[in-house]
């Protein structure tokens, strides 16, 4: 088994950021942009789990979910940096 593979087939780990005294309006916005960018990443790691390069699934990303580039690359860094955190 490929080093590190092993790890994250057991673990589990959650993050989770807590804004507190924002108006209804800006909660229910960020709350629907912090749950897209979730399933995206979550998305994005099974793929990478099977061998595609994130980089290769970019085009389709930003065309499947309508984001911008800035979003993927937030998404990319934050996956790879959990990832990295994880193994090392």
């Amino acid at each position: 088994m490929e080093n590190g593979r092993h790890l994250t087939e057991k673990l589990s780990l959650t993050y989770q950021t807590r804004l507190k005294d924002l108006p209804e309006q800006a909660d229910s916005a960020l709350s629907d942009i912090a749950g897209l960018m979730s399933g995206i990443e979550r998305s994005l790691y099974r793929q990478w789990r099977t061998g595609q390069s994130l980089a290769s699934l970019k085009n389709e990303t930003l065309v499947r979910y309508r984001i911008p580039a800035r979003y993927f690359n937030a998404i990319k860094a934050s996956l790879e940096g959990k990832t990295h955190a994880i193994l090392s």
